[in-house]
Formats: structure tokens, sequence, C-alpha cells
């Protein structure tokens, strides 16, 4: 398994439509076919194909630069970016924004982020298996994932912001590389994330009005990305889906060439056993999580019923 998981990572970034992603496709159809799996084939699962190309933003007449990280699916500024004062509206309520002229300007805002609590986990859990009592109920960790103040970004957009700064000062590491949102809808206004380790500097720069220079260029077009899929048959025409995404942010090998690589591992077992199955095993690496999650509801749309 940790075989798998090595060449899965060996691929590269892995995010919907992207070459490295479709090269993992095409791995997995391999694999689903060397295991025995029957009926193995690719389905097309449209995606916004988006690529950064370059993220920069200075601040100042002294032009310092702070390392930035494109917002997923956002759009690009011109080649040679865009040049305005910069608005700081705290956390993003809506009294900044009524009391600050966002129009044209940069605004940079304070993101937060959701909480991962256990006792929200168990409260929705069938079933629970801590014999040593050893999950908390109280929260386990960051959610970083979740952005309920997000709608800053919206609101800018709406705004006519000719750019967004998300700080992540509430970011358990330092670094700014957070691919979130991964929705897979396209939004109009440049933005980027900018790590804990320079908030306080564009923050303070931002609220004394000094200008910016924000560049986010890159690529985009709709592209198809594939769902990959094998069948064990059983005996009768009832079927259990087993299924893993196989894009990801990165190269990522807990997001989730680790899911990928139990995926197969259950694929091979199944395939070996000398036991006949009462049903019949689905076996599904989704494409789109990071993007959605389209592929599972494009699986489920075509194969409903």
């Amino acid at each position: 398994m940790l075989g798998e998981i090595e060449r899965i990572v060996s691929f590269g970034i892995r995010r919907p439509g992207y070459d490295e992603g479709l090269r993992t496709e095409q791995y997995l159809l391999e694999r689903f076919n060397k295991l025995g799996l029957s009926d193995t084939r690719l389905e097309p699962v449209p995606v916004n194909y988006w690529k950064p190309v370059m993220s920069r933003l200075s601040i100042g007449d002294a032009a310092r630069d702070i390392p930035c990280f494109a917002v997923p699916y956002t759009s690009w500024t011109a080649n040679d970016g865009e040049q305005a004062d910069a608005v700081y509206v705290g956390n993003g309520p809506d009294e900044a924004f009524k009391s600050a002229d966002v129009t044209g300007r940069i605004v940079v805002a304070d993101m937060q982020f959701g909480e991962l609590n256990a006792a929200h986990l168990k409260a929705g859990s069938m079933f629970i298996h801590d014999p040593g009592n050893t999950i908390p109920d109280g929260p386990l960790h960051c959610a970083n994932w979740l952005i309920p103040n997000f709608r800053a970004y919206y609101e800018s957009w709406r705004l006519n912001a000719s750019g967004f700064i998300g700080l992540l000062g509430e970011m358990p590491i330092d670094g700014c590389d957070l691919y979130v949102p991964y929705d897979g809808f396209l939004k109009k206004t440049p933005a980027v994330w900018v790590g804990r380790e320079h908030a306080e500097a564009v923050r303070s720069a931002a609220v004394r009005s000094e200008p910016f220079h924000f560049t986010s260029t890159g690529k985009g077009c709709t592209v198809d990305s594939h769902n990959v899929v094998g069948i064990l048959p059983g005996r009768t025409d009832e079927f259990i889906l087993l299924t893993c995404h196989h894009d990801a942010p990165f190269g990522s090998a807990v997001e989730d060439a680790s899911g990928l690589s139990v995926l197969l591992a259950l694929a091979e077992a199944f395939a070996r056993s000398k036991e006949p199955l009462e049903r019949g095993l689905v076996f599904l690496a989704s494409s789109g999580h990071f993007h959605g999650g389209i592929g599972c509801r494009k699986f489920v749309d075509k194969h409903r019923g």
C-alpha cells in the first residue's frame, strides 16, 4: 500500500483536469484491469481547468514582496497586475463594507475557520468504537477547509473591488498554500491568500492605505476529467459501492493517495478471493472532489435507478 501511495504521489499535483490527474486516471484504469475487475472504464466528468502561473503581492513604494497563493477558481488579473489602494474590512461584517468604499480597491480581510468538534461528530455517528475513551468531546483541530466568513469575498466581488486578499491568521502553521474553497465555481474577482506570518504586515499596510501591487495570472478552460470504474460481479443484481477520489490539491499523499491505496487493496483482496460474492462490488475512483464533488454527483446522475 505504501508503494501505491508513492506511485500516485509521483504523478505530481492532481488537481481537476491537470495532466498529472489524467495520468493518474490512466494508471488506476490499468491497475483495475491488472487486478481482474470487469467492465473497467473511464466516464467523462467535465471540470473547470484552473491553473495559476504567477501570484505576486508587493506593498508600498519600496515594493516589499509578500508570499501569496491564488484562491482557487478566482479570476486572473492583467499580466502587469492591479495597482490600487487597499482597504481593510476586518473579518468582513456588513458594517465594514457599508462604511468603506471598496470599489476599484483591493480588499484585505481576516479569514476565520471552522472547527472539527468531536461531540458533533459523535452525535451524527451510527456507532462509536472508542473503548479507551480517547476521543475528547471538544475541538479536535482547526477545520481550515471551512471558511464561514468567505462571504467577505463575495461582497467584495459584488461591490466591484479590484482584488481580494485573505489573511490566514488563524492557520495553525505558517504558509499561504491553501486550496480552499474547492467548489469548482469560477469567481470574477482576483484573490490570494497570505500566510499568518505575514498577516500583520499586510493588515497594517492596508490600514495605512499603502499602495498595493497585486498580480494573479494563470490559465483556464473546460476539460474532461474522468471517473475510473471497475466491477466485481456477485450472485445478485445488488451492488456495494467502494469509492475514493483521485484528484488532489497538491502531491497529497494523505488527501487522498492513501485512500486510493485502500481502494486498490480491497479490489485486489476481493478479486483474489475464492469465496463467491453475494453482492457485486463497484470500485469507483472519482474525479472532482476538489471541484465541488462533481465526480460523485455525475456518477449518481449517470447510474441512478
